[in-house]
């Protein structure tokens, strides 16, 4: 990674395994003013994705602030057998 490589965005994605990449993505796109979103890293991110079901006009969003991804995954499974007939 190179900080030149944020040139031009506004959002950035970072899903290495090696936090200092992450951490180098963070510190980066902080002084450009970019969004940063390091998966499964919430100490290197900016914003954080929630999980949704969505069933018409209704939108459900399940969020752990990056902690959780699993348990977030789970619970919007269990959200969508849950939310009744269409």
């Amino acid at each position: 990674f190179a900080p030149t490589d944020l040139e031009g965005a506004w959002l950035a994605v970072t899903a290495t395994s090696e936090p200092a990449v992450n951490q180098a993505v963070k510190h980066a796109g902080d002084d450009r003013r970019i969004f940063v979103n390091a998966a499964d890293d919430p100490a290197n991110c900016s914003f954080t994705l929630m999980s949704g079901v969505r069933r018409s006009d209704i939108v459900v969003a399940v969020g752990t602030g990056g902690r959780s991804p699993s348990l977030a995954t789970w619970l919007k499974g269990h959200g969508q057998g849950e939310r009744g007939p269409e």
